[in-house]
C-alpha cells in the first residue's frame, strides 16, 4: 500500500487494538490519540498479557491527549505495572571491533545484538568445568559439563546433521546436545554417543 515497514508495523498494532476496542477507533478519528500512540498502547498491553478494562483504557487515553509516544510508554508501564527494559551501551575500541567482526564470519549476516546473544548463550551453556574430575560414561539424560564443552568444541559450534546428500546443516544458532543412540536404548552420555543439532533437526530426528 505504499508505506514503509515502520509505518505498516505502527498501523497494524494499532488496528489490533481498534479491533479489540471499538473506541480507541473514535479517539484517533477524533484526534485525541494517534496512530503512532496507539500502536504502543497495543504493544504494551501485548507484552502485559492482562485484560484491560474499558475503564483503565479510557483513564490511559485521557492522561495520554497532547503527549509524546515517550510519555504515552510512561504512562502504560506505569498503568500496567510494566517494568522498564534494561539496557547498556558498550564502546568497543577498534581492536575488539575487528575481533568480533572475525566471530561474526562464523555465524553469517547477523546483527551486533544476536551476534552477543549467541555468543553469550554458548558460553553460559557450555562453560568448561574447572577441574579434572573424570566423567565416568552412564546411561543417563544427564551430561556432563566437560562432555557438553567437548562435544561444542569438536563439532565447532555448528549443527553436525548431514542429509543425505553429505551436506552438513550450516546452522549455528540454537544448537542442543542429542544422544547418538538414544537414552530409551541404553544410550551412553559420553562424548562417543553426543552429537550437536540445530533444534530444527533434533526434532526431525525423533519423527
Amino acid at each position: 500500500m505504499g508505506c514503509s515497514e515502520g509505518e505498516t508495523v505502527t498501523k497494524i498494532s494499532a488496528l489490533k487494538l481498534m479491533i479489540k476496542e471499538p473506541l480507541i477507533e473514535s479517539k484517533i478519528k477524533d484526534g485525541e490519540i494517534n496512530l503512532s500512540k496507539a500502536a504502543k498502547l497495543s504493544n504494551l498491553i501485548e507484552k502485559s498479557k492482562t485484560e484491560v478494562k474499558q475503564k483503565d483504557l479510557l483513564a490511559i487515553c485521557d492522561q495520554i491527549k497532547n503527549k509524546s509516544v515517550r510519555h504515552t510508554e510512561d504512562v502504560v508501564r506505569r498503568h500496567l505495572q510494566i517494568a522498564k527494559p534494561k539496557f547498556k551501551n558498550i564502546i568497543l575500541n577498534e581492536s575488539q571491533v575487528q575481533k568480533l567482526d572475525k566471530v561474526r564470519k562464523l555465524y553469517g549476516d547477523i546483527s551486533d545484538n544476536e551476534l552477543i546473544e549467541i555468543l553469550l548463550s554458548e558460553k553460559l551453556n557450555n562453560n568448561a568445568p574447572k577441574n579434572n574430575i573424570k566423567i565416568v560414561a552412564k546411561v543417563s539424560r544427564y551430561i556432563p559439563k566437560k562432555v557438553r564443552y567437548a562435544a561444542f568444541t569438536k563439532a565447532k559450534h555448528q549443527c553436525q546433521f548431514v542429509s543425505r546428500s553429505g551436506r552438513r546443516c550450516r546452522e549455528k544458532r540454537f544448537l542442543e546436545l542429542d544422544h547418538i543412540r538414544p537414552f530409551s536404548k541404553n544410550g551412553l552420555n559420553d562424548l562417543q554417543n553426543i552429537q550437536v543439532l540445530c533444534s530444527n533437526h533434533n526434532k526431525y530426528k525423533g519423527y
